[in-house]
């Protein structure tokens, strides 16, 4: 478990692999304006009922660097869209943002659905 004298290590590790993620992965987000580098996990479609689970809402989870927002600039809140691209070459799907938690101040986790699907 890390200590409060680690934290700040662990905070720079856990940043350095997201970039590298970003880059390796290619995922972006528009929001105000702007596109962000992100990392994005997989795209779950909705309306999946089967013996093995359900899943009634498509979803997405989103993480990026709190550093990308310029200063003067707020970060993504909840219940705004985004422009979520999976790839560089892929078209951009519109997500809300369900709910957000920052970590450390220093990583932002989008939790996405479809804007149609109730909020």
């Amino acid at each position: 478990m890390a200590t409060a004298s680690d934290l700040g290590d662990t905070v720079a590790l856990m940043l350095e692999s997201l970039a590298l993620s970003e880059s390796s992965m290619r995922c972006s987000f528009d929001w105000a304006g702007t596109n962000y580098p992100c990392t994005g996990g997989p795209e779950y479609g909705g309306k999946r009922i089967t013996e093995g689970g359900w899943r009634l809402h498509a979803r997405l989870q989103i993480k990026v660097r709190i550093e990308l927002f310029p200063d003067g600039i707020s970060i993504p809140q909840e219940k705004q869209t985004i422009l979520y691209r999976r790839n560089a070459s892929a078209d951009p799907k519109k997500y809300r943002i369900d709910s957000t938690t920052n970590l450390y101040g220093a990583i932002l986790v989008l939790d996405c659905s479809d804007p149609s699907e109730g909020a």
